[in-house]
């Protein structure tokens, strides 16, 4: 597991074999696929298969992918870190008097919102660009982003006070996590959910319509839709009745 590269195995219709060595941070399932494709073209084809194949992924690819990736490798992505620090510095010290100016900056740094946005401040994320929210989409005060993949809210979503969404997973290996190697993977939350308080949700998990979520829960997998889920780590309490007031 330690080993940095696969040696892949190339083999041409005359016969002869070559070996290319390639990342394992860009060798994924959709990349082989991909290679298996193209080769098989090629050998219907009747001609020889000379790779030409791209064998690499930039470090945005991998971040998105849910891919392991070096988290400080692309400077421009540290730039909007360091951007995105910033516009949530200046949004944060708009006064309470100002909240439509204050609601409208938070607007401008999502990548999408829907109307009737509220988000009470404090405010924190990482990248603003990856958070989509739907229509009216309130968060309490203390909301905290580490958006390094996508978190997407329906509409109709009640985030309660000092909750927390992340997407960024760190290694366990030491070696890999002091080189700053990480990935991350998106977070969806749908229709109609309320998050009661001090809710931490984790990497990859979908949080089903119409479903509440306890306050103080650890939110570690998927939540169905239409149930009423607490504890750490998060589990299923109840189906929501419709006698439910």
């Amino acid at each position: 597991e330690r080993r940095k590269s696969y040696a892949i195995y190339v083999i041409f219709l005359t016969g002869s074999m070559a070996a290319i060595r390639i990342p394992l941070s860009v060798l994924t399932a959709r990349l082989l696929e991909e290679w298996a494709i193209r080769a098989t073209l090629l050998l219907n084809q009747g001609r020889q298969a000379t790779p030409q194949f791209s064998i690499t992924m930039t470090i945005r690819e991998q971040q998105r992918a849910g891919e392991w990736y070096a988290a400080r490798g692309d400077s421009q992505m540290i730039n909007e870190l360091y951007q995105c620090e910033q516009a949530c510095y200046e949004i944060n010290q708009i006064p309470p008097s100002r909240r439509d100016e204050r609601n409208e900056r938070i607007r401008q740094l999502f990548g999408k919102a829907g109307s009737a946005l509220n988000v009470n401040t404090p405010f924190h994320c990482d990248f603003g660009k990856n958070i989509e929210v739907g229509n009216y989409f309130f968060a309490n005060f203390n909301l905290t982003i580490l958006d390094e993949n996508r978190v997407i809210f329906g509409h109709h979503v009640y985030i309660g006070p000092n909750c927390s969404f992340y997407t960024a997973i760190h290694p366990l290996d030491v070696e890999r996590r002091n080189a700053d190697i990480q990935k991350a993977l998106p977070i969806h939350v749908g229709d109609n959910v309320w998050i009661g308080g001090n809710v931490t949700v984790l990497p990859g998990v979908r949080i089903g319509c119409g479903s509440t979520i306890g306050a103080g829960s650890v939110v570690t997998h998927d939540i169905p839709d239409g149930v009423l889920a607490a504890g750490n780590p998060a589990r299923v309490i109840r189906k929501i009745e419709g006698g439910d007031k």
